[in-house]
């Protein structure tokens, strides 16, 4: 799954670099991945503990970037990721079962200190020590009883919202911005 991010500016800049001498491609590549480079890292450290917390490390490991041209009227730089999770981060919205009546939430006595899920809730439905209960708000509780130790599992719910909170495409119009600065030195320079 792919999403893309609209950066305001992008084809004015690509008109004015056609006008420009052949001979400074190599300066413009090189700020390309200058600010590529820049993007890509401030995306994977606002996923990895900023914006995010970082659980298994899946979306940050998922972006990859590049910079491609052979000259100034075809050069591009990109950033992209290849995760599912991405578009949900980055623009919200709620998230409801799809082969399910419920989505699992899983409760802290069933996730690791990164947040990661132990068990998923058919895992302990099979192993037979589990019971459902309803919570004073309405919910089913998945709970587990192991000689007598009673442990929430799991909240059943019907949707949760997902905040827009990636700031992919806020991030990604800055580093243009920086882009474009350094392009105009590199011009004035000619």
């Amino acid at each position: 799954m792919s999403f893309d991010v609209e950066i305001e500016g992008v084809e004015k800049l690509k008109e004015i670099l056609k006008k420009l001498p052949e001979r400074i491609f190599p300066g413009v590549k090189s700020e390309y991945r200058k600010a590529i480079g820049g993007l890509h890292r401030e995306m994977q450290e606002r996923i990895s503990g900023g914006v995010l917390k970082r659980r298994t490390g899946e979306l940050s490991r998922s972006f990859i970037s590049g910079v491609s041209g052979s000259k100034l009227s075809d050069v591009f730089g990109m950033v992209a990721t290849r995760s599912k999770y991405a578009p949900i981060h980055e623009y919200g919205g709620a998230i409801t079962p799809k082969t399910a009546k419920h989505l699992t939430i899983p409760l802290p006595d069933n996730k690791t200190k990164a947040g990661v899920t132990r068990k998923s809730a058919r895992q302990l439905i099979s192993e037979g020590k589990s019971f459902f209960r309803k919570s004073k708000r309405g919910n089913l509780i998945l709970f587990t009883n192991n000689r007598g130790d009673l442990k929430p599992m799991f909240v059943l719910v019907d949707r949760v919202s997902i905040p827009a909170r990636l700031g992919f495409s806020q991030t990604a119009q800055k580093w243009f911005e920086s882009l474009l600065t350094s392009l105009i030195g590199l011009i004035e320079r000619i």
